[in-house]
């Protein structure tokens, strides 16, 4: 399960920020037709490709303290921004075999 989300979290770590959920699931989307290893299974929706499980996981990071979605309004217009917070936070991943601690560092 935590393999999947510190693939997510990788991927906002290598971007420093994400302005918004449409554009993450868009990055997303394109780095796994680019044979990257994320699992997420994608439909195409209103505003391009969707991932139900990619939402359930950036939601469960959030809540997790793991990933901070920070909403700016300027004038009529929200923006949301995706970024990992400032303290580092261990993530452990567990496989068949070992079962190891990931750390991940933001350089924000």
């Amino acid at each position: 399960m935590f393999k999947e989300h510190a693939r997510i979290m990788n991927a906002i770590a290598a971007s420093g920020e994400i302005a918004g959920r449409k554009k993450l699931q868009k990055i997303i989307y394109i780095a796994k037709k680019l044979s990257f290893p994320f699992q997420e299974k994608f439909e195409f929706h209103f505003y391009g490709p969707y991932s139900e499980e990619l939402t359930l996981r950036i939601e469960e990071l959030c809540n997790m303290g793991y990933l901070h979605e920070v909403k700016e309004r300027k004038q009529d217009i929200t923006n949301t921004a995706i970024l990992l917070p400032k303290p580092e936070k261990d993530l452990w991943i567990c496989t068949k075999s070992t079962c190891r601690s990931l750390k991940i560092v933001c350089l924000i």
